[in-house]
Formats: C-alpha cells, structure tokens, sequence
C-alpha cells in the first residue's frame, strides 16, 4: 500500500483562501469606511445646529433693533465645512423644524418667533453645506 503525504497546498487552495480573505477584507474596508463617513456628517449636522442656535439669538437682536430686515447671507467655518447661512422673516407663523439633502446639498432649518416692535414674526435660519 503505498502512503501519500501531503505537503502543502495545492495552487487552487491559494487562489481560495486569497479570494476568501480578499471578500473579507474588502467587507470590513467597506463596513469601515460607512462608518467614518456617517459619524463625520453627524459631526458636521451637530456644528451646523449650534451654529443655527447661536446665530438665531443674534438674529433676534438684530431684528428688533432694525424692524422688518434681516441680516444679509453670511458664512462660517467649522471645524472640517464651511457654512452658509441665510434667513428670512415673515408673518407665517407655523414652525417647522426641518433638515434636508439634496445634491450633495445639506441643510439644516431653525426658526423663532420674535416680535419686531411692529408686530410678531417668523424668524428662519438657514444652514446650508457641500
């Protein structure tokens, strides 16, 4: 009878096991890569709603000090976006709190209601990235 020993791998074993750990890996880059943009863009929305909260308080000054204006479209730097931010003024008062994509285009909505020494309006800010 005559004995066969094996003595490591046959090629198509290689290719496998290669393959294999290669569908692996590309799983986990994958999975990893998911995960750094999803936790950046939520860094990016937290920026963008502090910044709404603190530039809707200056807006509110600036509204009663200049009754039926609003301050003009102005930008900010976060830590890694650059920010625009716009706002409008009106006598709808329905709130809607709102955040939205579109193209690539991100935006985050904030609004008050605050009286102009005329009467009491809608305050909106808008923050807008790329």
């Amino acid at each position: 009878m005559a004995q066969h020993h094996e003595r490591g791998s046959t090629l198509i074993e290689v290719i496998g096991s290669v393959l294999l750990l290669s569908v692996v890996l590309g799983a986990i880059f994958a999975l990893a890569n998911y995960v750094l943009h999803y936790s950046t863009q939520s860094k990016i929305q937290l920026e963008a709603i502090a910044l709404a909260q603190e530039r809707i308080g200056r807006a509110k000054e600036y509204v009663y000090r200049n009754p039926g204006t609003v301050p003009s479209i102005q930008t900010a730097q976060g830590t890694n976006q650059r920010f625009t931010i716009s706002y409008t003024l009106d006598s709808d008062l329905k709130l809607v709190k709102s955040s939205a994509t579109s193209g690539g285009v991100y935006l985050y909505t904030l609004e008050a209601i605050l009286f102009d020494q005329t009467e009491i309006k809608k305050l909106t800010v808008f923050i807008q990235w790329k």
